[in-house]
C-alpha cells in the first residue's frame, strides 16, 4: 500500500514532498472488477481460510518465476501472518475507497506511468 499512500501524502501536504518515484502501483481510482476481487478475497478470509486468500494473491504479487521460491513465498506467508486477517480486511476496504489519483500526476507522467501498470494490486 506504499503508492496508495505516497499519493495520499501527495494530496494532503504536496508541499512536503520535493520528489516522489513510484514503482509498480496504482494510481486510478478502483475499478468494478477489482472490487468484486478484492471482496471474493474478504468473504474467503472472513468464512476462516486467510491462509487461502494469501496463496490467492502469491501469483498476483511474485513474478512467476520466482512463485517457487520457497524462501520469497515463506516471506510473504509470514508478512501475511503477522498482518492478520483483520487488518488485510481494513486494507482492502481501504483500497476500494481510495481517491483516484491521475490528477495529481503530471499528464505525460500519468500517461506513461498508468500504461506500464496493467495488473491488479
Amino acid at each position: 500500500m506504499g503508492g496508495y499512500i505516497a499519493l495520499e501524502i501527495m494530496r494532503q501536504a504536496p508541499q512536503r514532498v520535493a520528489r516522489l518515484a513510484l514503482l509498480d502501483t496504482a494510481a486510478g481510482a478502483e475499478l468494478p472488477g477489482q472490487t468484486e476481487k478484492r471482496l471474493a478475497f474478504i468473504a474467503l478470509a472472513e468464512r476462516g481460510n486467510f491462509p487461502g486468500v494469501t496463496e490467492a494473491l502469491l501469483p498476483l504479487l511474485l513474478h512467476p518465476a520466482r512463485l517457487g521460491d520457497s524462501k520469497l513465498t515463506g516471506v510473504v506467508r509470514s508478512m501475511a501472518r503477522n498482518i492478520g486477517k483483520e487488518a488485510f480486511v481494513r486494507q482492502q476496504h481501504a483500497i476500494m475507497s481510495r481517491a483516484d489519483s491521475l490528477d495529481l500526476l503530471a499528464p505525460s507522467t500519468a500517461r506513461r506511468w498508468c500504461c506500464a501498470a496493467g495488473r491488479m494490486r
